[in-house]
């Protein structure tokens, strides 16, 4: 836990007034740019040797030290906390980009659905939409394995007619499924031959029932299918998915 004396701006203002009153009342005496003399004092050129002068000077201006010059002295004790302060870096770093509204120059760009992305898709669910379908995929069997589902997604190459491979429990039970994902925009919604298409694998694999998710939603028809099927089909749409996210 970082307590108050912790804070880099709290200690600065301590290593401030003795810097301020090393820097402004002892003057451009000796010392050159050289490092420490034998007084036990340093010049202010000496603190940062990586730094030109007026660089350093524009740094030391930013942080409260005006009017100094690169020859100012400064006591070895307050040289090294403002050294420290130079070159600390921030301990919690600024996002470099947050939204709260999608607009279309906000895209999500995503490498791996880390619980980071997660967490970004439970508080703008919509951004599910912008995720690439393989990513899609990911996303879902990431969603099936926070409950508890032992997934296995196939291949880009695939041939077998879905997406994932899943086992879940039912009690003493375990049941296999298999599972479509279908990233569609909103208005696009899945129709009767996809629910078709995945019992039919459910029946070649004999697996215990068939998942279908989208991002959007189902055709009257696809749930009438679903109906006619019974408990062998399920189906999960946009509205599910961002339930099992608050859930995760």
């Amino acid at each position: 836990m970082t307590t108050p004396n912790d804070n880099p701006r709290k200690r600065f203002l301590t290593a401030l007034t003795s810097v301020a009153a090393s820097a402004m009342a002892l003057g451009a005496s000796g010392g050159g740019g050289g490092g420490g003399d034998g007084d036990g004092f340093l010049t202010l050129s000496s603190l940062r040797a990586d730094l030109p002068p007026e660089d350093l000077l524009s740094q030391l201006k930013a942080l409260g030290v005006r009017n100094a010059t690169a020859d100012h002295k400064l006591t070895l004790e307050s040289a090294s906390e403002l050294g420290e302060l130079l070159s600390a870096k921030p301990e919690r770093p600024e996002p470099v980009f947050e939204s709260n509204a999608i607009t279309d120059a906000g895209i999500l760009v995503v490498h791996a659905i880390t619980d980071e992305v997660l967490s970004s898709l439970a508080r703008e669910p919509t951004l599910m939409h912008q995720l690439d379908p393989r990513k899609f995929e990911e996303f879902v069997a990431r969603l099936l394995e926070r409950q508890g589902c032992e997934v296995t997604l196939t291949k880009r190459t695939r041939d077998g007619g879905y997406d994932i491979l899943g086992r879940t429990k039912a009690g003493a039970a375990s049941l296999t499924f298999v599972a479509e994902c279908k990233r569609y925009a909103p208005h696009n919604r899945v129709g009767v031959e996809i629910i078709r298409g995945v019992y039919g694998v459910t029946e070649l694999h004999r697996a215990n029932y068939g998942l279908v998710v989208t991002s959007s939603s189902f055709s009257r028809d696809a749930k009438q299918e679903t109906l006619r099927i019974g408990p062998r089909m399920q189906l999960a749409e946009y509205t599910d998915v961002c339930q099992w996210l608050q859930g995760s």
